[in-house]
């Protein structure tokens, strides 16, 4: 829309902000996500262990059970997200880089920088499960360099900012059953991402 738009908007730069649940899925991948703890929101599906409705809902019952629930979807979801990068598992991540790499070559075509910006999950950063898909998606970057400079994409991985803040992941999240980055990430990525631009003077002036 606002490559469609340019001339009423004033752009003059595209920075796509990439994050790791975004890639198209197949109908199992989508199934799996509904009921896996995403690192976003953390989604109760509970089977009742048969104990009374008196002791299921007691609170310290429930909190218990949410932490046993918690760490096993943890595992899976780590395992969900790696799935979701494999073009041999999910063909719908090449059909998403492509449409980065149309939208790269459209914004080029006008005369217009573009950059893919990777902000990471709100997870553990210091044995963060997901440095393997980052690399991935650096080195996809790079290789499209070998192409021509309409394919050139410039990347900027926010991760190492937020390994690098002294944050603990729980201190930029929401709420603790919804991991999406508060205020303070965004104030965090934002800065980063003004800091990465003045140093390599990637925003036309």
């Amino acid at each position: 829309q606002a490559l469609m738009e340019r001339s009423k908007l004033g752009v003059s730069a595209v920075i796509y902000l990439f994050v790791l649940n975004d890639p198209e899925r197949g109908e199992a991948l989508q199934r799996e996500q509904e009921y896996i703890y995403d690192f976003m929101n953390f989604r109760r599906h509970w089977i009742s262990w048969g104990l009374g409705s008196f002791i299921e809902n007691w609170a310290c019952f429930r909190f218990l059970r949410e932490q046993i629930a918690l760490h096993a979807s943890a595992r899976q979801t780590v395992r969900w997200y790696h799935r979701l990068f494999d073009p041999a598992i999910n063909p719908g991540y090449l059909r998403t880089w492509e449409r980065i790499l149309e939208m790269n070559r459209e914004a080029k075509a006008q005369g217009l920088a573009f950059a893919l910006v990777v902000y990471p999950l709100m997870v553990e950063f210091q044995a963060y499960p997901f440095e393997e898909i980052h690399r991935r998606l650096r080195k996809s970057a790079k290789h499209e360099h070998r192409a021509g400079p309409l394919a050139q994409i410039d990347v900027f991985d926010l991760l190492p900012a937020f390994q690098q803040s002294g944050f603990r992941s729980t201190q930029l999240t929401v709420h603790p059953v919804d991991l999406h980055p508060n205020a303070a990430a965004h104030t965090l990525a934002a800065q980063a991402l003004s800091d990465w631009i003045t140093k390599t003077g990637w925003a036309p002036q």
